[in-house]
């Protein structure tokens, strides 16, 4: 039985727009309620072809497919053509309409569902960690055409002809009283089921739909993230039309501190005290917070601080992450600046012996014999041990020797 033609039933062309089917409809010469089956025709062709959505769907699947009161219970309509070899099979069973809508579904599953994510590291402070902060950051990429909506022309891409949209075309080969069906992609819409003329093209995306554009992107930094941290900008990344964009991901790259150590959700840090405060205490800003504030602290005489001492200073550390109110500790390691030589008199020095603790008594014997040495400033690069003279000169006579002996050998064996 011969399908429908919806548009001869009508008379118009299948490029025809929605003004045009209209008037074809008001003016059909059969358009009369008493023609019975005729005028039944005219109404039913006039209602698929004036919905763009059945419109569309019958351009692709014919009469019978889904919408058009196809006889499948499932919504599998018999358009024509396939994108499956394996749809052979429902081809001859079925005839090419129901392989070309199966098709058509696998085709629309294969596209891809969300563009792909854009990775950018982003370099922060301490500073920054600790109190938080919002950077604007520049970024190129592809944004849909406000010119023509993405659709790449005013009208947008038509349904192609060549393969009533599937984006491939079946033949039929004969072998002897074999028919093999071939499928090949459309060479006129390359696959892509529609088509955009060239008179429709965009002029501002060149009918591609896209643009490339430059945005700032808001990047806020909340106080307590870490290194390799992720901050997920959702749908940022690049426009495609018809499917969702991408995210946008900065990754976390601390730069180095001058003065402190991120351990976690502590800090550390080293400072340095002069041999009085040392040993007499003291009452000072010991040092400026990532803040800005100054961490004051005082340290009563006698609570002597050694070179390498860690002191602890609580709740001074990293804020925790979402909970900015936690913090960690704040670590300090001491490290004791002694005077330079000759600051003192022998007078002061035995003033000063006097306030301090007892020399300690001699632990061992005093040996028979003494030698009187003295002590020199040197540097660690004059201490590390070198190769001794007298080793190499041993060293190049052994050499010597083994060449001499080798030349004998050599005469021995002529």
């Amino acid at each position: 039985m011969a399908e429908e033609d919806y548009y001869a039933i009508l008379g118009v062309d299948r490029e025809a727009d929605a003004t045009t089917i209209k008037k074809a409809m008001q003016y059909h010469p059969d358009k009369n309620p008493d023609a019975g089956d005729k005028f039944k025709e005219i109404s039913h062709a006039y209602d698929v072809l004036s919905d763009p959505e059945k419109r569309e769907k019958y351009d692709r699947f014919g009469a019978g497919g889904p919408g058009q009161g196809g006889d499948d219970a499932y919504g599998f309509g018999f358009g024509g053509g396939h994108d499956d070899p394996t749809m052979d099979f429902f081809a001859n069973m079925f005839g090419a309409h129901l392989s070309a809508y199966v098709a058509c579904i696998a085709k629309r599953a294969r596209r891809r569902t969300r563009g792909e994510d854009i990775k950018f590291p982003l370099e922060v402070t301490l500073e920054e960690l600790y109190n938080g902060t919002t950077k604007h950051m520049p970024i190129e990429r592809t944004e849909v055409c406000g010119g023509c909506s993405g659709k790449g022309g005013k009208r947008g891409p038509r349904t192609c002809k060549a393969c009533q949209g599937t984006g491939t075309i079946v033949r039929e080969q004969r072998m002897g009283s074999m028919v093999q069906r071939v499928q090949s992609t459309c060479r006129k819409c390359r696959g892509e089921g529609k088509i955009l003329l060239e008179k429709d093209r965009c002029k501002k995306c060149a009918g591609r739909g896209i643009v490339k554009a430059s945005k700032k992107l808001e990047v806020h930094v909340d106080k307590g993230m870490r290194e390799g941290q992720r901050i997920v900008l959702a749908g940022e990344a690049d426009q495609e039309p018809e499917v969702p964009a991408g995210d946008v991901i900065f990754i976390l790259e601390q730069k180095p501190h001058a003065h402190m150590e991120r351990r976690g959700r502590d800090l550390w840090t080293d400072v340095t005290v002069t041999l009085t405060e040392a040993l007499c205490g003291f009452s000072k800003v010991l040092l400026v917070h990532l803040d800005g504030r100054g961490i004051a602290v005082t340290q009563s005489p006698g609570q002597v601080i050694r070179s390498g001492d860690v002191k602890c200073i609580k709740d001074e550390g990293m804020p925790e992450y979402r909970r900015p109110f936690d913090k960690g500790d704040l670590y300090v390691r001491f490290f004791v600046q002694f005077p330079e030589d000759g600051w003192m008199t022998p007078a002061n020095a035995k003033r000063l012996e006097s306030m301090l603790p007892p020399r300690p008594p001699a632990s061992a014997p005093t040996p028979e014999h003494l030698e009187d040495c003295q002590l020199m400033a040197c540097s660690a690069e004059t201490a590390e041990p070198q190769e001794d003279a007298d080793e190499d000169m041993y060293t190049d006579d052994d050499d010597d020797m083994d060449h001499g002996m080798g030349g004998g050998v050599q005469c021995a064996q002529q």
